[in-house]
């Protein structure tokens, strides 16, 4: 595994990213991601290792991201905010994501995924597009990706957060969207659509949904004809929206568990929230201000206040195995409660 760093203080020149220091030159970090890709496809375009991105800085990224023109072959890329940053990765259980956290702000689309292993981990994204068809995190390859992790805020009028952004994606692979907190957006907070005689499996688990204005799909899934197969929906917090889950079209498996919704859409160990116009505090406009996903009076937030519903329980003070959202996310392992999710902060 090779790791190189983005600090957005560097400036784009000669330098190699082996460092955190902010330069131009030498081993000085990248000063966009956009620029660690052009450094990967001029020097190690066939990748001959495993990489690692780290992130970081108070100013905002604004170059688009494009990942592509590569071979992967089974290594693989983990691009994340930097988990070193003390100042901006907070994970105790009062911290806001601070300012001083890796933000990618983009009036276009944030990231296009072209290649197959990558991972976006723990990042910022701001889109004030006035275009429908954009999104955050746009995949196009659904071949071992994934998104975990991240904040995506619409401040225009963009499409979706993370998924397909309206093009069906064919394939065989697994794609997941786990852990991500989602706001604004005009279509739809994560969209997934498949083209015909696709068996993908889409996991889309424990992500908080909060729609624009009461419209669009929370969760948007559509398979194309003889679809083959599996769709994993589990342990979302989705609400404001015009519908909240939606699968469309035939064909293969799919798995609704314990997701928390305004709707009642009759699946299996579903959770009725009632509005979250009113338990979840409505974002903020302005880059500069932090804004809560929820505030601490809804049932949907702590458990201790709805005796007998331990899946309302989205602060997770004792982690059980049906809590929804994103600050209950296990980890992996039944025990690791990443608490720095407990608020969104942009800027």
């Amino acid at each position: 595994m090779r790791t190189r760093y983005v600090n957005t203080a560097s400036t784009v020149g000669t330098q190699d990213g082996t460092t955190t220091t902010a330069g131009n030159s030498g081993t000085a970090a990248f000063a966009t991601w956009d620029q660690f890709l052009d450094w990967l496809v001029a020097n190690d375009a066939t990748l001959s290792d495993s990489y690692t991105l780290e992130m970081f800085g108070s100013t905002d990224d604004t170059t688009d991201v494009v990942i592509n023109g590569l071979t992967m072959g089974a290594n693989t890329m983990l691009c994340r905010g930097y988990r070193s940053d003390a100042a901006g990765f907070n994970d105790d259980d009062n911290s806001l994501i601070s300012t001083g956290h890796y933000t990618h702000v983009s009036s276009a689309r944030n990231v296009d995924i072209n290649e197959q292993n990558v991972t976006i981990d723990g990042a910022q994204f701001e889109n004030s597009t006035g275009t429908a068809f954009r999104s955050c995190i746009k995949f196009s390859n659904t071949t071992g990706t994934v998104a975990r992790n991240n904040r995506c805020r619409n401040t225009g009028s963009t499409r979706t957060a993370i998924g397909h952004e309206g093009g069906a994606i064919s394939g065989s692979g697994t794609l997941t969207i786990e852990n991500n907190i989602v706001s604004g957006f005009d279509t739809s907070g994560v969209e997934l659509i498949s083209a015909a005689f696709a068996t993908p499996t889409y996991n889309v688990m424990r992500n908080a949904v909060y729609g624009k204005a009461g419209g669009g799909t929370g969760v948007n899934i559509t398979r194309g004809s003889s679809f083959g197969g599996t769709i994993n929906v589990k342990a979302n917090a989705i609400g404001n929206c015009g519908t909240d889950i939606t699968v469309g079209g035939s064909g293969g498996t799919v798995n609704f568990d314990s997701n928390a919704t305004e709707d009642v859409n009759g699946h299996t160990n579903e959770i009725a929230i009632g509005t979250l116009t009113d338990a979840w505090a409505s974002p903020g406009t302005a880059q500069a201000s932090d804004f809560s996903i929820k505030d601490t009076s809804s049932s949907l937030y702590d458990s201790s206040l709805a005796t007998g519903l331990p899946a309302n329980d989205c602060k997770d003070i004792a982690y059980v195995t049906d809590d929804v959202g994103p600050y209950a996310f296990p980890g992996g392992g039944g025990g690791s409660i990443p608490k720095h999710l407990l608020m969104i902060g942009c800027g």
